[in-house]
Parts: C-alpha cells; structure tokens; sequence
C-alpha cells in the first residue's frame, strides 16, 4: 500500500489532466481512501480471535513502522502497553501473498495474552477472564487508564454490572463487543444511588468517594473488597490481611446465600463479624 501511494504522489506530478479528468481522478482517491479507512477499522477492532483481510503491504514493508505510520493511535495514550514496544509481530502474524495481507492473531482469546502475563489462579473466575475475554475490560494497545482499561475505576465494573434498560437482542460493551441481552442480564447486578457511590448490597457499604485502605492516596473503588480475575472466595471476595482479620472464632470467610444477600466471617473496621448477614 505505501509503494502504492509513495508512486502515485511521484508520477502525478508528471500528469497533466482537463477539469473533467481531475475531478473524476479526485472522486477515485476519495474512494480509494473511503475503502481505505474502512479496512482499517476492521483490523483494528479485531477481537483477539479473528483474522482480517489488510491493505497489501510488500513483505519488505511487513514491520511495525510500517503499521504505526497507519494504526498512530495504537501507541497514544497515557498507558501504552508494553507489548506494542515489543513489536506487532509478537502478536500479530502478518502473511502478504496473492496480492493480499492477512493479519492473524498469533494465538486467539486468553491463550494470547498468557503468552507474557502469568495466570491468576483461584476457585472462582471473573467470566471474562474465565472464558479468555481479557479485550472485554482491557484495550490491547493503549489506554487512558491504568492496566490499559476500557474505563477507569468502577466505570469498567459498572459496565456490566449496573442495571440498564435493554431495548435490543444485544447489548454494547465499551462500544467495542456485543453480547447477546440473555448474557448480560445473567451478569449480577449492583444498584447504587444517584451518586453511584453508595448502594452496595453489604449494608449499604461505599464504594467510592472514601479512602481506599488499600491503595494510598486513591479513592475506594471495586477493586477494595473485590479481585478483578480469580478468587478463593464468592463473588471474587479479597481478604486483605493487612485490613481484615478472622472472626472471633478464627473464620475468613465470605457465604453467598443469594442473589443479593450473603454472610461473612471476619473481622473489619475493628468489628467482629461473627457472622454478619445481610439481605
């Protein structure tokens, strides 16, 4: 594509055209970069599991310069993940033959990903991360956010588990994935107030607006009380020791009784919840 365009802007220099050749000329290119655009939003909204058909690119040319001079906002962002410094070959294979270039993920869903970050082990898993869907909350290339999130803070958890009304038989994540509306009416749900900052179903507990305990300087968030991959405990519960303790009786543990209520075992804010039921 690039020798294509370096030789046109050569060889138009050259040309010499009526009003009515140009101006047809003109609506060519127009169109030509209208495709062009289109293309490239295939390619780069690729969910991690598909192969796209690209713009030709000379072997020669097949190198992330090459990319980036098209995908510029791949490396833009205040969090750019460490992976694009590694060169887009490290995921992506990219063949050009038969006048085509097809861009292939070099392994699909989680299993690309695990390829450089280690594996979150518990006995309970985030379903996203349980089902390889790690471009669900976290943008491949950059982000504004920390982690490379499709949000920040309790934006991205909200996302799926706030209620919203849902008027279609799909339902849009980040403007970047659908899910069907029977998927996203089975992702639990958490009703907050107007603030979206209290509403919690333990107690009406915060979950903003405070200080986090565990992150210095930060607000509490989702991420306080709850792991954003797997889990020992329901409901993806994190036991801080450094914030939480066992119970009197030496229990750590959280027990889901149901959709919206639950009993705990442990010791926090220097009270004994020995247990401690909510509905």
């Amino acid at each position: 594509m690039l020798s294509t365009l370096s030789y046109l802007n050569r060889e138009m220099d050259t040309w010499s055209f009526s009003g009515r050749q140009a101006g047809l000329l003109g609506l060519v290119l127009i169109a030509l970069l209208v495709l062009s655009a289109f293309l490239l939003i295939d390619i780069s909204q690729l969910s991690g599991e598909e192969k796209a058909d690209h713009l030709f690119i000379e072997v020669k040319d097949i190198k992330s310069e090459t990319c980036l001079t098209c995908h510029t906002n791949k490396k833009e962002g205040k969090f750019v993940h460490s992976a694009v410094g590694m060169g887009c070959e490290s995921c992506h294979q990219m063949v050009s033959e038969n006048g085509k270039t097809t861009v292939t993920p070099v392994a699909t869903g989680g299993d690309l990903c695990a390829m450089c970050h280690k594996a979150r082990k518990g006995s309970v898993l985030h379903g996203p991360y349980k089902n390889g869907q790690c471009l669900t909350c976290h943008d491949p290339h950059a982000s504004d956010f920390k982690a490379q999130t499709r949000a920040p803070g309790n934006s991205l958890c909200l996302e799926c588990h706030a209620p919203r009304r849902v008027t279609k038989n799909t339902v849009v994540l980040f403007n970047a994935r659908n899910i069907s509306d029977a998927e996203f009416e089975a992702i639990p749900k958490i009703e907050l107030d107007a603030t979206q900052s209290i509403g919690h179903p333990w107690m009406g507990h915060p979950v903003t607006e405070r200080l986090d305990p565990l992150h210095q300087g930060e607000k509490m968030s989702c991420l306080s009380c709850h792991q954003p991959h797997a889990s020992q405990a329901p409901m993806l519960i994190h036991f801080d020791r450094s914030i939480v303790s066992p119970s009197s009786d030496g229990r750590l543990e959280y027990q889901r009784t149901g959709v919206r209520s639950g009993t705990c075992y442990l010791t926090c804010h220097g009270k004994d919840h020995n247990p401690k039921t909510y509905h």
